[in-house]
């Protein structure tokens, strides 16, 4: 027989609800909060909870959210979530963060307002804000519960809790400075940690979409004792979300959120934003697979069953940094071959790669040691602060050498978007199966993204140079210009 309920039996059981399961509580808060929109409910929505749901039952302590924008990442983790913890437990403190003072703000207003509701109030009667704590960024419970909302970077001195939940901790239109990364990497490894109230038992989580290969989510999964729930628009690989009692198999070539984020939206947003905002932003992989600027898609196979082909002309490049600290560049050598491939027009190949951190003296054993062993036609080398003691030395033991010097305006991106053109014509080769020369691909392909990036230099160096001085031609270079890099290299000289 079907059990009939009163009306107050149904406000009860819904009451109950709405304290005891997360994801009844954030449906509600989206209705709330966006009476105009239609709730589109998702599979995603579940295991969020169930992942949040954890923290609070302190089965996980530190916990990374990788997903798209627009699918209620923040309302999920830093509106609703903290409403529903103060709610349950009034005397709980909760710190939240992004990249602005202005977005978190946002949250922790739009946090309150669901608190200040009358269905909150039904549900959570004990809690209650008090009178003279009660503003945009900062406000406490009778209870002494308190929500404050800060920007990455910024002070919080005298500030903690039992939840640290950080919001896009890097702004996407700034993700790309190192300056920029290394702030909110160091906020979040050195400040953050020291203002849990117990350090063995606390919270943070940390909610955003890529942005780069060293970013917070990055910069973290380098670390031990981090759990991940990544939630690309479109996966890219089977894999088995399961926390709770959620289980979901999301497939390969699934899309998270048909109804948000289609086949055409994300179609439209690759186009609009490009690959790498849109690799990071929504797939999660702030690396397009194909690469960039420089794809790997572009470079030709030697077979390693055949003999490396005779070359006519030789070159090394090299991109020099004397430090050998951990988080010091790398300093990279490539040496690089030019043939005639089927009797045609030259080709190139890469013969070799070294990156390694090495000191002055070990660097110039280095280079002479190599110099012998390939007996190149000419040494590239930059003609900057950590090239210019080697150019000096080397000279005097009579190595073929030539030093680059940069023009205004000469940077990376520019050099970089030279050389795939001569890259994408297919006429640049590499030896099959070789780690060395896998590195050197997966380097390029992730510029400008990458947190290394000394091979990809002597790459872009290397072609520039081949193309500038006709060792290697790509169509209409009889016709139109080099590119817009304002790349001149100061060589002369028989060798160039």
């Amino acid at each position: 027989m079907k059990q009939i309920y009163t009306v107050s039996e149904l406000y009860e059981k819904l009451f109950e609800g709405l304290r005891t399961d997360l994801r009844t509580f954030i449906k509600y808060s989206f209705k709330y909060l966006r009476p105009g929109d239609k709730f589109l409910d998702n599979w995603h929505i579940d295991a969020i909870s169930e992942y949040l749901m954890a923290c609070k039952n302190r089965e996980i302590k530190r916990l990374i959210i990788n997903m798209p924008p627009r699918t209620m990442k923040s309302l999920t983790t830093s509106v609703a979530f903290p409403a529903w913890l103060m709610g349950n437990k009034p005397s709980d403190s909760i710190v939240g963060a992004s990249y602005t003072q202005n977005l978190s703000n946002q949250h922790s207003l739009d946090c309150r307002a669901i608190m200040e509701s009358e269905w909150f109030k039904v549900t959570f009667p004990e809690c209650r804000f008090t009178k003279d704590q009660n503003q945009k960024s900062e406000y406490m419970t009778t209870l002494f519960g308190k929500r404050f909302a800060t920007s990455v970077g910024g002070s919080l001195t005298g500030k903690g809790g039992q939840y640290i939940i950080i919001d896009d901790p890097l702004d996407p239109t700034r993700a790309a400075s190192d300056v920029e990364r290394e702030t909110a990497n160091n906020w979040m490894c050195n400040t953050v940690p020291s203002r849990l109230n117990n350090q063995e038992n606390d919270v943070i989580i940390v909610n955003m979409q890529r942005l780069h290969e060293d970013d917070v989510t990055g910069n973290l999964l380098q670390k031990k004792g981090w759990e991940l729930l990544c939630l690309p628009a479109k996966n890219d690989r089977r894999t088995v979300i399961q926390m709770g009692n959620f289980k979901k198999i999301f497939e390969k070539d699934e899309l998270l959120h048909p109804a948000r984020l289609s086949e055409k939206v994300l179609l439209a947003l690759e186009n609009s934003m490009g690959s790498f905002e849109y690799a990071g932003q929504f797939l999660q992989q702030p690396v397009p697979k194909a690469g960039g600027i420089l794809r790997a898609k572009w470079w030709t196979e030697w077979e390693n069953t055949k003999a490396l082909p005779s070359c006519f002309y030789t070159i090394q490049v090299y991109d020099t940094a004397y430090k050998i600290g951990e988080e010091n560049d790398y300093t990279a050598r490539t040496t690089w071959g030019i043939f005639y491939h089927n009797n045609d027009n030259p080709n190139i190949i890469l013969l070799e790669a070294m990156n390694k951190r090495l000191t002055f003296p070990e660097l110039r054993a280095e280079v002479v040691e190599s110099y012998y062993d390939f007996d190149p036609d000419i040494v590239l080398i930059e003609d900057k602060v950590s090239g210019i003691s080697l150019i000096q030395e080397l000279k005097k033991l009579g190595i073929r050498l030539k030093a680059m010097a940069r023009g205004k305006g000469d940077d990376k991106v520019s050099r970089a978007h030279v050389a795939s053109v001569m890259l994408e014509q297919g006429v640049v080769w590499y030896p099959k199966g070789c780690a060395w020369a896998t590195e050197v691909i997966r380097q390029c392909a992730s510029f400008p993204n990458a947190k290394h990036d000394d091979l990809t230099d002597t790459v872009t160096d290397a072609l520039i140079f081949l193309r500038n001085f006709k060792r290697i031609t790509v169509p209409n270079d009889g016709v139109a210009s080099t590119g817009s890099s304002t790349f001149k290299p100061q060589y002369g000289g028989h060798y160039g």
